[in-house]
């Protein structure tokens, strides 16, 4: 039947008491996975992404770096966003698809 709404602290007390304490850290793993992979893409992407659209220079002197302007500033991070995204989308379906086991189970 329906489940009667608790409390977040009530919440934390129940899966203390029937996990214990390591049962708060549940799913972190999947989670800290999710974060690191995801900073990583995104950052190295967009650094990539910004540094070859800002390296055309109209005398081809690759000596020289071009400020970037601020559409390859935005460009980059809209690029990078959308690899984040697309990495983590699996990850989050993959946490709460476990999340859900769990919950079912108990």
């Amino acid at each position: 039947g329906p489940v009667a709404p608790v409390s977040f602290h009530q919440g934390v007390l129940s899966l203390v008491r029937s996990e214990g304490v390591t049962g708060l850290c549940k799913g972190a793993r999947l989670v800290y996975g999710r974060e690191i992979l995801g900073a990583t893409l995104y950052f190295s992407f967009y650094d990539t992404m910004k540094q070859y659209l800002s390296s055309a220079t109209a005398d081809n002197d690759k000596s020289k770096i071009q400020k970037a302007s601020n559409f390859t500033i935005v460009g980059s991070g809209a690029v990078a966003g959308m690899l984040y995204r697309s990495v983590v989308h699996a990850f989050d379906t993959t946490y709460s698809a476990r999340v859900g086991l769990v919950l079912s189970r108990g």
